[in-house]
């Protein structure tokens, strides 16, 4: 339906493109009107309904002569896709640490909050991508942990300068329950192969039902959740 702030407009049932007609909007001369299109979407079926809106024209009359004023064709009036599921992580950048920090074998350095709703659901992986300003002499095992506070999950910094860190997270996260997530790096066995700098930025946060990527990027406040480049003394 088309909606001028809660007065419906226009509601009509489409399975596919079509038009509005018939819409009672007067603007005035020199104003401005927000108009909203919102959909009922309680019998969509989970992660298998997808929603696109796209405004393409708008035809207007001069209410005064009842004449025919023209239509805008070339408006690019584009909504994002809305991908529809029973549950949704959403996340909350909490902290993170930047600039000069101790070379600790245990280096906090993000913290950030998920919460689901709609429902329970379970989060199987987080993936960060990760920078650094040399390439790694060698590997370093188990120089990443996430931790829920219940359980841990590590993973080894490559021998390359950029690259992704996935941590595998089978658990399930109650609806509307919080959750602050820790990610902690060991800075002392990352500084001894040669890294002086190291920046992590979160990409994606797979559930038991968003395993594409698309829709994970459209996880509420996931590209919030990201250091500044950390460094520590290398002498």
């Amino acid at each position: 339906g088309l909606y001028d702030e809660d007065d419906v407009l226009i509601s009509e049932e489409v399975e596919e493109a079509g038009d509005l007609v018939d819409v009672d909007l007067v603007v005035p001369d020199g104003d401005v009107k927000t108009v909203y299109i919102k959909a009922d979407v309680s019998n969509a079926v989970s992660g298998t309904n997808i929603i696109t809106i796209r405004v393409t024209t708008i035809t207007a009359v001069d209410e005064t002569e009842g004449d025919d004023i023209g239509s805008l064709t070339t408006l690019g009036l584009d909504g994002r896709v809305v991908y529809l599921y029973d549950a949704v992580p959403t996340v909350a950048f909490v902290s993170a640490v930047a600039g000069l920090q101790p070379a600790a074998p245990e280096l906090e350095i993000l913290e950030f909050d998920v919460t689901p709703y709609g429902d329970d659901a379970t989060t199987t992986e987080f993936i960060f991508t990760f920078k650094t300003d040399v390439v790694a002499s060698t590997s370093v095992a188990n120089a990443f942990t996430l931790s829920d506070g219940t359980a841990d999950v590590s993973v080894e910094l490559p021998a390359t300068a950029t690259g992704t860190l996935t941590f595998t997270m089978d658990t399930v996260r109650s609806e509307e329950e919080t959750e602050t997530f820790t990610l902690t790096i060991n800075a002392a066995g990352i500084k001894a192969v040669g890294v002086g700098w190291i920046k992590l930025t979160a990409v994606s946060l797979e559930t038991d039902t968003i395993t594409d990527t698309a829709p994970m990027e459209l996880i509420s406040a996931l590209e919030d959740v990201e250091t500044d480049w950390i460094r520590w003394d290398m002498e």
